[in-house]
């Protein structure tokens, strides 16, 4: 089972999401549609993880549902695919105010004290046995190599052009799938 993690100002409805529903079964991945509030995100995200503790759960998560991922990983020992993750709850005070849905274009706000609701959230040391990093190293947001120092030992896959968005997500399904059953 699969729980997709998006990223901010996303939806479930990810692109990412789909596409494992398409490789994995639809019926194989949650991808829920998370508050902004990082408090009220978490809270729904450790509830998928309490119900679905009884299979073997594996996180996949996109920018800051990265970030959420590794924390969720740390927390209950669960395999993480990491996509251009955030690893520093800091670099998203650049949102700090009205941002728009990438998919739906509604407006929302980001406010400073939710930015601060992170800090809870950071993980310092990850244990790199649990993750499968994706990177693109013209990520217009972070800085991949940041995620390469953070993670030195975590198995990973980066590749030259994309973006934050991590276009090539699609191509990555065999690797996720071997990074799965070992």
């Amino acid at each position: 089972m699969f729980l997709y993690i998006h990223g901010f100002a996303s939806t479930g409805n990810a692109f990412k999401g789909k596409v494992l529903g398409n490789y994995f079964g639809r019926e194989k991945v949650i991808s829920p549609t998370l508050p902004v509030n990082p408090a009220d995100a978490m809270a729904i995200l450790e509830q998928i993880v309490a119900d679905n503790s009884s299979e073997e759960l594996i996180l996949v998560g996109s920018s800051l549902g990265g970030f959420y991922s590794i924390y969720l990983s740390q927390k209950y020992d669960l395999k993480a695919v990491l996509i251009n993750p955030v690893i520093d709850w800091t670099v998203m005070k650049h949102v700090i105010g009205v941002n728009k849905n990438w998919q739906t274009g509604e407006e929302f706000e980001f406010t400073a004290a939710e930015c601060e609701l992170l800090k809870q959230f950071q993980v310092e040391q990850p244990n790199c046995d649990n993750y499968l990093v994706l990177l693109q190293k013209d990520d217009e947001l972070l800085d991949y190599r940041k995620t390469v120092d953070f993670m030195p030992i975590a198995q990973r896959v980066v590749k030259s052009g994309g973006g934050h968005h991590y276009n090539d997500f699609a191509e990555d399904m065999e690797t996720l799938g071997t990074f799965i059953k070992r």
